[in-house]
């Protein structure tokens, strides 16, 4: 679901100049002392930033996907989605170099597998930190069973 949702993101419905209709005026609003060129840069940002966020949770649900239903080792979940997500980037930049109102981007294909991979690479840490901490807890827990055993 998440896949079609990034996919719906990339159609001609959420180009720049149809996003920034919207986005731009609220900025104003919210932000009424910004110049609109700087509302139109925080458009353009919060463009990007969509771009890392979108590759960034579909990352993730690709790993969790990888490790339930394939039941991979976390490096080869790591690897697919990966994998997957930069292949979902290339489609959907190629798709859009083919959609009115909107342009292909070797730029964002190289954004999406950042937010894939900087997400990857956080899961991978936290789980190297759990384990340690799970590792570094196991000779204390087995004192405790050898003394009252």
């Amino acid at each position: 679901m998440w896949l079609g949702l990034v996919l719906l993101l990339g159609s001609a419905h959420f180009g720049p100049s149809q996003t920034q209709q919207q986005v731009v005026p609220l900025l104003r609003l919210l932000a009424a002392w910004m110049p609109a060129s700087g509302a139109q840069t925080v458009h353009a940002v919060l463009r990007k930033i969509s771009h890392l966020t979108e590759y960034a949770v579909l990352a993730l649900l690709w790993v969790r996907a990888f490790q339930s239903w394939r039941r991979l080792s976390l490096k080869m979940a790591f690897g697919a989605a990966l994998a997957v997500c930069l292949t979902c980037a290339v489609v959907d930049e190629a798709h859009q170099a083919r959609v009115p109102g909107r342009h292909g981007s070797v730029r964002d294909v190289a954004l999406d597998s950042l937010g894939a991979l900087a997400a990857l690479i956080v899961v991978r840490t936290r789980k190297h930190v759990m384990d340690d901490r799970v590792a570094s807890r196991a000779p204390l827990d087995v004192a405790r069973v050898d003394r009252s055993g």
